[in-house]
């Protein structure tokens, strides 16, 4: 019986953690949302203004790209 009453605990105790979760999940969702609405707005805004590629844009920023597969950093 206390095997049984051990397991029930851990239960209620992983529900708490699964709504945790879950309002995480909403959060991280409504703010991506907001990241993609801010997204397009501000490209329906540069509609208008020319184009120049990635390497360019890169050189005129003084970026280095960092996002090809060799250079990702391992976390």
């Amino acid at each position: 019986m206390k095997l049984l009453e051990a397991i029930k605990a851990q239960f209620s105790k992983m529900d708490e953690e699964v709504e945790k979760t879950q309002k995480k999940i909403t959060a991280a969702l409504t703010s991506t949302e907001a990241i993609q609405k801010r997204t397009s707005i501000i490209q329906r805004k540069m509609r208008n203004i020319g184009e120049i590629s990635v390497e360019e844009s890169n050189d005129v920023l003084g970026i280095e790209d960092y996002i090809e597969e060799d250079n990702i950093p391992e976390q």
